[in-house]
């Protein structure tokens, strides 16, 4: 407890790919409950991550910017913080 990420609820990540080592660090949030989005920096259709398979993966957002993808996952979260559910609403809009 104490640290700067512990009232967050869920990140966006924009990026053209993850790093090992990036991954790990996402997935240690995810095991405290943090839900990961990553998107392509420009918004395009690109698939970041493996479609989800359970609730240690990160959400993949296609066809949304960074900023909207942010806006997304925190009317999301307004709704739910399981993983499966938010991957269903992102796909959805």
């Amino acid at each position: 407890g104490g640290g700067a990420l512990d009232s967050v609820k869920g990140i966006v990540v924009a990026t053209t790919g993850l790093t090992p080592t990036e991954r790990a660090y996402y997935e240690t949030l995810q095991r405290r409950g943090v839900i990961i989005a990553a998107t392509f920096p420009s918004g395009e259709n690109l698939s970041i991550v493996p479609p989800i398979r359970d609730a240690s993966t990160i959400i993949d957002v296609q066809r949304l910017t960074p900023l909207d993808a942010r806006i997304l996952l925190i009317l999301a979260l307004t709704k739910t913080s399981n993983p499966a559910e938010i991957q269903r609403i992102f796909s959805e809009y």
